[in-house]
Order: structure tokens, then sequence, then C-alpha cells
């Protein structure tokens, strides 16, 4: 986790913390504007090399 929280990049969502309960961990990240990249992979398949790259 704490190599996440010091990450900084445009194309990496921030981590601004993280908590746990007995059953799972939370983590509180940057709000992702365009939705999640599992769904826009699930849609079109696989991305193109320049897709990817950007």
């Amino acid at each position: 986790m704490e190599i996440q929280i010091s990450l900084k990049h445009p194309n990496i969502l921030s981590l601004y913390g993280w908590f746990h309960d007995s059953e799972r961990v939370i983590l509180i990240l940057e709000y992702a504007h365009n939705g999640e990249l599992y769904k826009e992979l699930s849609k079109r398949g696989r991305f193109s090399e320049k897709q990817a790259a950007t």
C-alpha cells in the first residue's frame, strides 16, 4: 500500500488511504471519471497497441 500511495502518474489512480475490517480491505481512490478500465476492455475485447499506451 505504501508504494501505491507514493505513485504519482497521470495514468494511475491516486490512492489516498485504506483501511480494513475482518473481511475486506477498503481503498480510498481518486475518482475515475471515465469509469473502469475492465469495463472498456470487456466491451472491446482488446486494445490496440496505441490505445494501450495512452
